[in-house]
């Protein structure tokens, strides 16, 4: 190619405006926000596609810009709401978007690993979702037992779920029901 043909279009950047809220409406300040491709021009990651952390501020806003690509979904953590991702309408009629996360709290699951009527320390817990095909989202928990077999699993969403655990090669399963928050 010679330098005297050669023509770059560019495009002007995405940007996609996260506000998180809680169930009243509320924003919810210090969630963390990441989004799903995650290309940012200009970014040294840009080319390793290494995922970005915003942090929504306290009117629950959280402004991502120089977005190469319209991004397809958007997920919002927060330590006292159950993590949350959207989808993004993947041809968007403009480069500026938005997303409206709300927020809900969760219960926390708790249990006993135990071998026969004795408690297994240093076990592995994972709470899944069963059909998260039928409610479009999943949920997925992980933790690990302490020295007297006890877990907690933090923020579980209302839904139905596969609870496993597992120590070296063994390994149990077991179907479970969240119901709403108490």
């Amino acid at each position: 190619v010679e330098p005297d043909n050669l023509l770059i279009a560019l495009e002007p950047a995405y940007e996609l405006t996260v506000t998180t809220v809680d169930e009243q409406d509320n924003p919810t300040s210090g969630a963390a926000v990441s989004i799903s491709p995650d290309i940012v021009i200009g970014s040294d990651d840009e080319e390793s596609n290494t995922a970005q952390i915003w942090t929504t501020d306290e009117h629950g806003y959280a402004v991502i810009d120089d977005l190469a690509v319209s991004p397809e979904s958007v997920t919002a953590r927060h330590s006292d709401y159950v993590s949350c991702q959207m989808g993004l309408d993947r041809n968007p009629p403009s480069r500026a978007l938005a997303a409206t996360i709300v927020m809900r709290k969760g219960v926390n699951v708790t249990g006993t690993v135990r071998f026969g009527v004795n408690p297994l320390s240093g076990a592995y817990v994972r709470l899944r979702t069963v059909e998260p095909e039928r409610t479009h989202q999943s949920f997925t928990a992980n933790g690990k037992s302490d020295g007297n077999g006890q877990f907690t699993l933090s923020n579980v969403p209302a839904g139905n779920y596969e609870l496993s655990s597992s120590l070296r090669a063994a390994s149990v399963r077991y179907g479970v029901k969240v119901d709403g928050v108490a």
